[in-house]
């Protein structure tokens, strides 16, 4: 477990550093876990990505990554075009919490006649 002030460090220097690359999430965070030194960059999991909004020249995507104990999701535009590839932006690191979701769905069911 991190103190209060290793978790603020841990995403402050996340976002520090999305200015200096043009690089994907995993990049930022396995050199920001290499410096700070206080987490085992070893224990850094992919756990989740999920596309939203989408934009006539990028898409909303969120990436969840698990670090020991904790969960920190990057969120940024993706590009949506050949031109832009491999150029996210807006990226922006935050702490999330995981939660259960219950999902009822239907199918058709055969008529009241048909299962007489």
């Amino acid at each position: 477990m991190l103190t209060p002030r290793q978790e603020e460090v841990l995403i402050n220097t996340l976002n520090d550093k999305v200015g200096e690359y043009d690089s994907f999430p995993e990049d930022i965070l396995w050199t920001t876990i290499e410096e700070i030194d206080f987490i085992n960059k070893y224990d850094l999991e992919h756990v989740h990505s999920e596309e939203g909004e989408k934009h006539r020249w990028y898409y909303i995507v969120t990436e969840v990554y698990k670090i020991d104990d904790y969960y920190i999701a990057c969120k940024f535009n993706a590009p949506a075009t050949e031109m832009q590839e491999g150029q996210p932006t807006n990226m922006k690191f935050y702490y999330v919490e995981p939660y259960k979701v219950e999902v009822t769905k239907y199918k058709r069911a055969k008529a009241k006649e048909e299962m007489i």
